[in-house]
């Protein structure tokens, strides 16, 4: 069974973790009454058996109970997530950790184009900034010394027209976002049939990649296209070769494929080997997909096993009148800025609702300590969605207990389309 091969590969760094994470991080000595077996002996049956699967509500719930007593909170670097239930995660990794992700990141980036360096021009795409005090949201492109940053909330005609010009004008050398916004753009391109680009590697992250979002990439911007597979939690966890396949960083993580009855599919547990400060053991990351041995005579790519990924995230997008088109992760990206700025505005879960072309409605569950701060809560985010959105939409804000998941899935959606009109991408 590729579990038991994959944990056998791996054992040793999985048993250090584990053994770490047991003495000095206060969830794990709490909720892991064990004696460790000799390392010899720690299989993947005892893995499995004796390691609670770690959910995700466990983690949010309060994820700085996860940080190992070696290490203050306050040299830990945060990442925020939200993914898409609405829920902030703050994820924590020390300077080491981050070195060695950064590198393990570097290393197959340079599988595709050897002389690449971080002192090359290149375009990404961002949410919000936390380098300004009193703003987060910038709809505008940003000059970054040799980086190009498009702003990822408005993707309108006008706007991709803009950010087109602009990557015309700077020439990066290679691009990295999530493939529906790099797609709307080579769309918007074909479309307009405007003077072309081509980048010597395109790296697609933060969601599933589509087939045919793939194919109008390849055809528009560039033939050089990677797959990045990573999470806030973990940084990169998987990157393709240019065969195609996605080899995990295995030096970085060991990956569980466990089936779910429910969805009848393999679903993703994922184990940190590197990050001590913030140990995440058999997490369940919210993904499916099955883990295979690469099978190195007919694969060029370095990890010795490869991920096919069977679902994973999707962007939302949703039109106004106007012609308006909004990625809504502009609301996670507000929420999550505005937590990071003041904890009094931290939202524990925060659900946007389409009504109509013109009507929106913006739930947000608080602590109950923060409740004195709704107001001053509610008009910041009102001030930083206006710089999208214009006035003439109306925004209903509701401070809530808490947000009822949908009847069908039993989750909740931190974007829901109840207009007769569904989005797109």
């Amino acid at each position: 069974m590729i579990n038991a091969q994959f944990f056998q590969d791996k054992a040793e760094k999985i048993y250090n973790i584990l053994s770490d994470a047991i003495v000095n991080v206060p969830y794990y000595r709490e909720h892991l009454d064990i004696t460790l077996p000799p390392v010899e002996e720690f299989t993947y049956e005892y893995f499995s058996n004796h390691i609670p699967i770690l959910q995700k509500d466990q983690l949010k719930s309060d994820s700085t109970r996860f940080i190992s007593d070696l290490y203050k909170k306050e040299e830990l670097f945060i990442d925020v997530t939200s993914g898409t239930e609405g829920k902030p995660l703050n994820c924590y990794k020390s300077a080491k950790e981050r070195i060695l992700c950064s590198n393990a990141l570097w290393n197959r980036r340079r599988s595709w184009l050897k002389d690449l360096t971080p002192k090359d021009r290149f375009a990404r795409f961002y949410t919000f900034r936390n380098d300004h005090r009193d703003t987060l949201v910038m709809n505008q492109v940003l000059y970054r010394g040799n980086d190009l940053h498009i702003p990822l909330n408005d993707m309108s005609d006008d706007k991709l027209t803009e950010y087109w010009h602009e990557i015309l004008k700077f020439k990066p050398r290679w691009i990295h976002g999530p493939s529906t916004a790099i797609y709307n753009i080579a769309r918007h391109v074909k479309r307009n049939q405007f003077e072309r680009h081509t980048f010597e590697l395109i790296e697609l992250n933060g969601e599933y990649v589509q087939e045919h979002h793939m194919q109008l990439i390849k055809e528009v911007l560039g033939e050089h296209v990677a797959i990045h597979y990573g999470s806030r939690e973990f940084w990169a966890m998987a990157f393709s070769c240019t065969d195609g396949k996605l080899h995990i960083l295995d030096n970085n993580l060991f990956i569980e494929q466990v089936y779910n009855d429910e969805y009848q599919a393999h679903e993703l547990l994922v184990t940190t080997l590197t990050n001590s400060a913030w140990p995440l053991i058999r997490y369940r990351i919210g993904d499916f997909g099955e883990i295979k041995w690469s099978g190195h005579a007919t694969c060029n790519g370095k990890g010795a096993y490869v991920l096919e990924l069977k679902s994973g995230r999707k962007a939302d997008y949703f039109s106004l009148e106007g012609g308006i088109t909004i990625n809504a992760i502009l609301f996670s990206g507000i929420i999550r800025g505005l937590s990071l700025k003041d904890e009094r505005y931290h939202v524990n879960q925060y659900q946007i609702v389409k009504h109509s072309e013109n009507r929106l409605s913006l739930k947000l569950c608080i602590k109950e300590c923060n409740k004195s701060y709704a107001d001053a809560l509610i008009q910041r985010c009102d001030h930083e969605i206006r710089k999208i959105i214009p006035g003439s939409i109306r925004i209903d804000y509701e401070i809530v207990d808490t947000i009822i998941p949908d009847g069908r899935t039993g989750k909740c959606k931190d974007f829901v389309d109840a207009s007769n009109a569904g989005g797109g991408s």
